[in-house]
């Protein structure tokens, strides 16, 4: 739900054709396929009506379904899940993004916002069709101390984790739940996430910072708390360690998903 560089919500009513007349997919044909593809389901098929539960990872998602006209008792919220360590280890030297390298994910203002952090240690992990835009950009900010990693195996990406101080999710679309933030959470490090989507439910007991989309000096005045206030950083980090082990756990997952089969089986 992002096209043209902006959040976009036009086909909510059914108006499928909106992912031909506008530039949702590389080719007009795969965008007709999907166009074509989601008017027969929910209007043909109408397999929504086939569906007991609908299960989502975030309160924001299920907000959007009952908007979208879903039953409110045919939704569920249980979320994702993650493994925490036995123990966290103190906070690393530079702050970190972790994902694909894209527009919506907001990374030209996050390096704007670096600029205005005046320029402290960052590094990004992942690949994506706006790199080679985000390093010259970068390169024109002189943004001496940001560093572009590239794509890493998941156990590179964990121990350069391991290494940092804290994760930036710049999203500027209505992000759900992203498992880096969860896994950022359980391995004690504190998330910076703008106001889009499910984002702000992770960091609603303290786990972290919450900035305005878009706004760069926002995001920057928060990287900078973030770099300096270590006793805020630990703080912050403990409330996130301590939440993935009582909400996001495999047991505690299995346990939510066995009881939504266990209620259907008894409605049905």
């Amino acid at each position: 739900m992002f096209t043209e560089g902006a959040p976009c919500r036009r086909c909510e009513n059914g108006n499928y054709m909106n992912a031909v007349m506008h530039n949702c997919f590389e080719s007009r044909t795969q965008a007709a396929g999907y166009a074509s593809s989601l008017w027969a389901h929910r209007f043909a098929l109408r397999l929504e009506n086939k569906v007991s539960l609908f299960i989502t990872p975030s309160s924001f998602l299920k907000s959007r379904m009952i908007q979208w006209g879903f039953p409110r008792d045919q939704l569920r919220v249980i979320r994702n899940f993650t493994s925490a360590p036995a123990a966290s280890s103190r906070p690393g030297t530079f702050g970190m993004y972790l994902g694909r390298l894209s527009s919506e994910k907001g990374i030209e203002v996050l390096l704007h916002a670096l600029r205005a952090a005046d320029d402290p240690p960052f590094r990004f992990v992942g690949d994506g069709p706006v790199l080679k835009s985000l390093q010259l950009l970068a390169g024109r900010l002189e943004l001496t101390n940001t560093q572009f990693v590239g794509r890493l195996a998941h156990q590179d990406a964990a121990a350069m984790l391991a290494g940092a101080r804290f994760l930036v999710f710049a999203s500027q679309w209505d992000e759900n739940a992203p498992l880096a933030a969860l896994e950022a959470m359980a391995a004690g490090r504190p998330l910076l996430v703008t106001d889009k989507g499910g984002l702000p439910e992770l960091v609603a007991n303290g786990e972290g910072l919450i900035c305005r989309a878009g706004d760069a000096r926002d995001m920057g005045e928060k990287i900078a708390a973030l770099v300096r206030d270590e006793e805020l950083i630990v703080a912050m980090a403990a409330r996130g360690v301590a939440r993935v082990r009582a909400e996001f756990t495999p047991e505690t997952h299995l346990e939510q998903l066995e009881n939504a089969y266990r209620n259907i089986l008894e409605r049905s």
